[in-house]
């Protein structure tokens, strides 16, 4: 069973952005972004730094060099300790992260896959012996805290998808994964998203400036008739 801790600004963040949920969902395609490379030299290679599919692009990016390997995306920095192909959270200057950016595209996640999962010994955050864990920010607001990767295996070699559907997590622009703890690593696989064209705030005034016209001839109209 996934667990996990919401922090309070999902509920902050989800208010300010609930005039999205006023787009029919069901009529938005999932994109798939998969990560993985298997013809990369000496297994590790500095990643792209930006992935299409479907003519939406994401910008990644993170706090050190993004890596790419047959596992995913991972981040290589001078501090850290970690292997240079995972988000590892054991480094001298904080927690390794990744960011990705959609630039003025609104995006919602579905789902990720990670890989590299182990599992934790001792007791974590969650209050039981899990596998690795993840954070996720949206937009700069932290939307969960600490959530446990589906999959880990006493080899951190595991394979698990995080289903993100039941969260209800708002739209954004930049989503950012990160390692919560020091015994926290792993890769991201591939990434499952869907995209709307939906009104941002800035264009809203017009749209209701165009609404309030439209009833204004139509009642003229009706006056006239």
């Amino acid at each position: 069973m996934q667990k996990y801790i919401l922090t309070g600004a999902l509920f902050a963040s989800t208010l300010a952005t609930s005039f999205l949920a006023q787009a029919d969902s069901a009529n938005a395609a999932s994109i798939t972004y998969n990560f993985r490379r298997f013809d990369v030299p000496l297994l590790i290679d500095v990643a792209p730094s930006s992935f299409t599919v479907d003519g939406l692009t994401v910008d990644v990016s993170g706090n050190g060099v993004v890596t790419q390997t047959a596992d995913g995306l991972g981040l290589a920095r001078v501090l850290s300790v970690a292997p240079p192909e995972q988000v590892d959270g054991l480094a001298l200057n904080g927690p390794d992260f990744l960011d990705f950016d959609f630039g003025s595209r609104f995006v919602n996640i579905v789902s990720a896959t990670f890989r590299r999962v182990g599992t934790n010994v001792p007791i974590d955050e969650v209050g039981e012996v899990g596998n690795d864990d993840f954070s996720l920010a949206v937009d700069g607001n932290s939307v969960i805290e600490i959530a446990d990767i589906p999959g880990g295996n006493g080899l951190d070699s595991g394979i698990g998808t995080f289903d993100f559907t039941p969260l209800l997590l708002p739209s954004g622009n930049v989503w950012r994964f990160s390692a919560p703890e020091l015994d926290d690593d792993y890769t991201i696989a591939s990434l499952t998203v869907t995209s709307e064209e939906i009104p941002t705030p800035a264009v809203l005034p017009g749209l209701i400036g165009m609404g309030v016209a439209f009833m204004r001839k139509r009642r003229g109209e009706a006056a006239d008739a």
